[in-house]
């Protein structure tokens, strides 16, 4: 539905985007219709552009409840509830086909423990996961949550008995990739890295994931000239076409970041650089993951 902007003029339309993502997200978590929450996202963006600035624009409730929404043009539930044939997988209730489904890694389940009275373990995160309205997918991370005792038949088990299903995996490489998993200059610990990520891949398959999602800590560097740029570079796309090739029925994606908690300079720092690292892997299934805050901090508008 079309909303009318307070005070009849736009001003910035700095965060109109972020403020609709961000109601359309809270009135689906309450409950409301597609269609309701379509006319409470764009009452958060009518505000939003009807003055100055990202953070001193952003909408509260009470105003979004006062913006006076065109009935005429909403769009009924059961239209914006379809999802393309070849599309959206159902939701976990079986009872809608809502295209969005909203995920959360299963490592965040583990904050504030005491707000939580059952296990601290993967098992106990993932039934504490199932406790939360609005989520339909639990995205793990490779190999933080496969250590002793957590047999993936179990755990895809222990997500389906909670009503949700695995979303993706995410690649964390362990320490011994300090100076870097896909780019690192010794070849055979780059090999490792390359082979890790691969059974990444295997992992999120049997566990019915449809995505591998890389996020590394250790591929940058601190210094200009401390490292061999082009040959960084080139082994992180024949890491990637290797990658993408082992596993052409999973989408393969790059979380890229302007830095990371080990290193001042990523490899592949902004949108931009990704989008080439995807043209050059040159592969239908290789893609990029937008993080929000890690664009933000680029100085990038996601």
């Amino acid at each position: 539905p079309a909303c009318a902007v307070p005070g009849g003029r736009v001003v910035d339309e700095t965060g109109a985007g972020d403020s609709f993502r961000a109601a359309f997200a809270v009135a689906l978590v309450e409950g409301r219709p597609p269609a309701e929450c379509l006319r409470f996202a764009s009452a958060a963006g009518a505000v939003a552009v009807s003055r100055m600035g990202a953070v001193p624009s952003l909408p509260t409730r009470a105003e979004l409840e006062q913006v006076a929404c065109s009935e005429a043009s909403a769009v009924q539930d059961a239209d914006v509830a379809q999802c393309p044939a070849s599309g959206c997988p159902a939701a976990s209730s079986g009872a809608s086909t809502f295209p969005i489904k909203f995920a959360s890694r299963l490592n965040s389940m583990s904050a504030r423990p005491e707000l939580w009275n059952g296990g601290q373990d993967v098992f106990g995160w993932i039934a504490r996961q199932g406790t939360i309205k609005g989520l339909d997918l639990v995205d793990f991370n490779y190999p933080q949550h496969f250590g002793k005792g957590a047999d993936r038949a179990d755990i895809r088990r222990a997500v389906e008995a909670v009503g949700l299903r695995v979303g993706a995996i995410g690649m964390r490489y362990p320490d011994e990739f300090r100076l870097g998993a896909l780019t690192n200059p010794d070849d055979t610990v780059w090999e490792r890295a390359v082979q890790l990520t691969i059974d990444g891949g295997n992992v999120a398959k049997q566990l019915g994931a449809h995505e591998l999602v890389v996020w590394s800590a250790y591929d940058g560097y601190d210094y200009a000239a401390q490292v061999d740029y082009w040959a960084g570079w080139n082994k992180t796309v024949v890491a990637f076409q290797r990658i993408c090739d082992a596993h052409p029925d999973l989408k393969v994606s790059l979380e890229h970041k302007p830095t990371d908690e080990n290193t001042r300079f990523y490899f592949v720092n902004s949108a931009g650089t990704a989008k080439l690292l995807v043209t050059e892997v040159g592969r239908p299934n290789m893609g990029i993951t937008l993080d929000v805050g890690h664009c933000l901090v680029a100085g990038e508008n996601p």
